[in-house]
């Protein structure tokens, strides 16, 4: 199903009108030999993508790693782990990924955003105007999740802190909807 989505996904960036306003289509090729968002070498056409660009990440290894700088993307489909040790993730359209782990920095959806994995927040914030749907469950034990789109969680999800008398706070200054499981422990919202 995911296959499908993805060839679907593609012709249907392959046939929209041409806008001056709008980049390339770039696709993720991992000719450099590393997961690094940043290497030209990992991309077709041979640039990194900018906030005009559709990204394109086919299924395959290795993980996907943003650090040090924002990756920029008007749309991103992306059928690989995305992993941010440090760094910042800014899409502006509709998008459908895997999975993200963010340790520090910004991972900001402007649009209508669909992770069929999960979502781990171990520090940094997720941000955007943008709905965001988590069929995987979010992994939440730090950072900030803030933004006037709505947080679907349509997986098993869980919320904690490391336990004992004195909890995390976590900050959750957005609209959460829970058609799944929620776990909360050890924590104040």
């Amino acid at each position: 199903m995911r296959r499908v989505a993805f060839h679907l996904a593609l012709l249907l960036l392959s046939i929209a009108p041409a806008s001056s306003a709008r980049g390339q289509t770039i696709t993720w090729t991992g000719n450099a030999g590393t997961g690094a968002w940043f290497s030209a070498l990992n991309w077709n056409p041979q640039r990194v993508p900018n906030a005009q660009d559709d990204v394109l990440i086919p299924a395959g290894s290795p993980s996907i790693t943003i650090s040090g700088a924002a990756a920029l993307a008007r749309t991103l489909v992306c059928e690989r782990p995305i992993l941010i040790p440090a760094g910042s993730l800014i899409v502006s359209n509709d998008s459908a990924l895997t999975s993200i782990t963010l340790n520090s920095g910004v991972v900001r959806f402007e649009s209508p955003t669909v992770l069929s994995g999960a979502f781990t927040l171990t520090g940094g914030s997720l941000q955007g105007a943008g709905d965001i749907t988590i069929n995987g469950g979010l992994n939440w034990t730090g950072g900030t999740i803030s933004g006037a789109g709505r947080l679907i969680l349509a997986g098993v999800s869980t919320c904690y802190g490391p336990g004992g008398p004195s909890p995390i706070e976590f900050v959750l200054n957005r609209r959460l909807e829970n058609t799944g499981i929620l776990w909360i422990s050890s924590l104040a919202l």
